[in-house]
């Protein structure tokens, strides 16, 4: 960018007179707005740059929901649909500073990357013509994925902000590039799949009972495990010339009440780039009142590597009961069952969060809530209920709560206490996916204000069979359908095409971009009712990558299904060295060249069984192939083949996380115990390396080529 011609330009237009407000900045707030600002600041994912039209016609730029009430409320200034990209409120690395200043005399507004000309126009002297306001956001200084250019832009009389996509449309209306302000995500969809916990021994137990009837086993995965054929004779019952073979977990059929069980599987969305887990959440009156079915979400909070996602929960407060378990939330038990929600769950570090920085609660159903009914919610009680949990959340933690409904449920959103509607798990009248595919933009748009979108991968409740949904009398074709719902047409291209039809949703958005970027996936796990993203033995990571590359996610490596002990090597990727692979020799880890001409020895040296982490399942160890019980692990930040010894510090030591890749080449994987170090070759030693550091091994140059490993297919059988 020419710089002297940017400065001659914001001067001209300043001497124009291009003024929006009086001499105060819109974000000097305070009380209230101060409070939810803090909030904001907690929020580390991107979040919507906001533009907003002030009263005499000019424009205004933030990252902060609370700062543009306050500009509407105080100044007049009108927000505006216009979508303009995804910044952090944090610098990162590779980032770049944007800074915004006020104009002195008229309150003109203007974004800038460049520190010189942010000296330039706002001197710390207060000589200048414009006062400088601080950073507005941290965009890329360089091209990321999915990422494009920010430009700064102006007709002669005002300055626009604007996307890439649209640049070409302003060039044709008057306007000229002042130049970059940086690369931003066009968009930012934040994908959370709904985690259903009942896969374990205090689960369903009317399901329990029913097992041990009707297949003779108390197993919570009975009809799943039968339909599949997995360990157990297949009984598909009138199905049986239809393949279930998906109908078995990558990670086999667990207990979700093993903090393992949640490792492995918050690695598994984790990496796929999912945004959070979305825990149903169940109350027994019971005794005075209890949580009930929580067993999977307590060994998620459990897990150690639990921050790698978000996790919000979602209350079903049912008018119904599970056998002799009821589920409703008597009207006397509303506090205690706030008091439970705030104080366990809403108060953990990593519990969802709004773009505003409020923290999410989606309510699946509130017909169990007091006196309602099966057909009618208790209006007054559910005001009850969210005013508690709003109460609660400010008195323990200081902070507000955005809560919504479901949209199946007929109520009156605001004066129930909800800020908006999410949707769910969906199943069409017509049995036709396609039919639900193609409709659920209309589906949306009848759902006014805000909205948490939601995708449904499948919808299948066969496996219930005999269980919690009676077989019918006679098992005619009519009376199968009339009793159990299934989508008979659903296919992996018609979800795409689901994925699709969202994404467009949200681009074409002109919704309050609160939690306008959030999608409630249906479902991780809810393998009875065919709603299931997480892994199988089918087709393993197919669900999770479509929704990866439809959503443009850009966050974790990449899903890995098969965490059940894989044989694999891993191959450098630095440019000079492709032919070289990771090998123990004399008990030292080593890089060195390995061909298919290559001895059986250097082949075994270069072949590991990935294990479960030793010290943390949701990562890996790395067990030699050709020497049994020995794994690689740092000592003295080298690598080494040692034996296992059964302390806490090997385990440690010999735990490596997967993380993205350093370079679009491969993966890199961060020491358990030392975070921020990779493995890294260099010399044709291999170490635990930071980028930079006091260590020869942490010299930066080439240290994310370095970093950064392919696992392939085994050298050694």
């Amino acid at each position: 960018m020419r710089r002297s011609l940017w400065l001659f330009a914001v001067l001209t237009l300043i001497a124009a007179g291009f003024g929006v407000l009086g001499l105060t900045p819109p974000g000097k707030a305070s009380g209230s707005a101060a409070a939810a600002a803090v909030a904001e600041g907690r929020v580390t994912d991107p979040v919507p740059l906001l533009e907003l039209r002030t009263a005499d016609g000019g424009w205004f730029w933030t990252l902060s929901q609370a700062e543009a009430a306050t500009a509407g409320a105080q100044y007049g200034m009108t927000l505006q649909p216009t979508r303009l990209g995804y910044l952090r409120r944090q610098a990162f690395p590779g980032s770049q500073a944007i800074y915004r200043l006020r104009a002195r005399t008229r309150s003109a507004y203007l974004l800038t990357a460049s520190a010189s000309e942010r000296d330039q126009l706002a001197p710390p002297d207060g000589s200048g013509a414009f006062a400088y306001e601080g950073v507005a956001g941290y965009a890329w200084a360089a091209q990321a994925p999915r990422t494009a250019v920010l430009w700064r832009m102006t007709n002669g009389s005002e300055w626009r902000v604007v996307p890439d996509a649209q640049r070409s449309w302003f060039l044709n209306h008057g306007y000229s590039t002042d130049g970059p302000l940086g690369y931003v995500l066009p968009t930012y969809v934040r994908p959370g799949a709904i985690y259903f916990g009942t896969w374990d021994a205090a689960g369903d137990q009317r399901l329990l009972d029913a097992a041990e009837r009707v297949y003779g086993r108390g197993d919570w995965w009975a009809g799943v495990r039968d339909f599949a054929g997995s360990g157990v004779p297949r009984n598909a019952w009138h199905w049986s010339g239809e393949d279930f073979s998906d109908l078995e977990p990558s990670i086999g059929y667990y207990d979700d009440s093993q903090p393992a069980t949640l490792e492995r599987q918050t690695s598994q969305a984790a990496d796929a780039g999912l945004d959070h887990f979305s825990f149903y959440w169940y109350w027994n009156p019971a005794d005075g009142g209890v949580e009930n079915y929580v067993a999977g979400l307590r060994a998620y909070l459990q897990a150690a590597n639990r921050l790698r996602l978000d996790f919000t929960i979602m209350p079903c407060l049912h008018p119904w009961s599970n056998g002799p378990v009821s589920l409703r939330l008597p009207a006397d038990q509303i506090d205690r069952a706030a008091q439970v929600l705030v104080d366990n769950y809403l108060s953990q570090s990593n519990y969802l969060r709004a773009n505003d920085g409020r923290k999410v609660m989606t309510v699946c159903d509130t017909r169990g809530i007091g006196a309602g009914t099966a057909t009618q919610s208790d209006l007054a009680q559910v005001r009850r209920f969210t005013d508690a949990i709003r109460a609660r959340a400010r008195t323990q933690l200081g902070e507000d709560v955005l809560i919504t409904h479901n949209t199946d449920l007929s109520l009156d959103t605001a004066a129930a206490g909800f800020d908006g509607r999410h949707c769910q798990g969906q199943f069409d009248p017509t049995r036709s996916y396609q039919h639900y595919v193609d409709s659920q933009r209309a589906n949306f748009a009848a759902q006014p204000g805000v909205l948490i979108r939601c995708v449904t991968s499948d919808f299948d409740e066969r496996p219930r069979i005999g269980l919690t949904i009676p077989d019918p009398s006679p098992p005619t074709a009519e009376n199968l359908r009339a009793a159990f719902r299934w989508y008979d047409d659903q296919s992996l291209d018609r979800f795409r095409s689901l994925l699709s039809n969202v994404r467009q949703d949200i681009d074409a958005s002109t919704r309050p971009q609160l939690v306008d970027n959030m999608v409630l996936v249906y479902a991780w796990n809810e393998w009875h009712e065919g709603g299931y993203v997480e892994p199988n033995t089918r087709y393993g990571c197919t669900y999770l990558n479509a929704i990866r590359a439809d959503f443009r996610v850009t966050n974790g490596a990449g899903c890995v299904a098969a965490t059940t002990n894989p044989l694999g090597s891993l191959r450098v990727t630095t440019p000079c060295c492709t032919s070289r692979y990771l090998r123990h020799q004399d008990s030292l880890g080593i890089t060195s060249p390995v061909s298919a001409g290559s001895n059986d020895l250097t082949k075994q040296d270069s072949t590991f069984w990935l294990r479960p982490g030793l010290a943390s399942a949701g990562c890996f160890s790395f067990e030699s192939r050709n020497y049994p019980g020995r794994y690689l692990r740092h000592s003295n930040y080298r690598i080494r083949l040692d034996a296992r010894d059964g302390t806490a510090i090997f385990a440690a030591d010999a735990t490596f996380c997967r993380r993205a890749g350093h370079t679009a080449a491969g993966v890199s994987f961060e020491s358990y115990n030392y975070p921020g170090r990779f493995l890294r070759h260099i010399n044709a030693e291999v170490h635990i390396a930071a980028n930079g550091g006091p260590y020869s091994w942490d010299n930066p140059n080439s240290w994310a080529e370095d970093t950064t490993w392919q696992v392939i297919a085994p050298w050694g059988p």
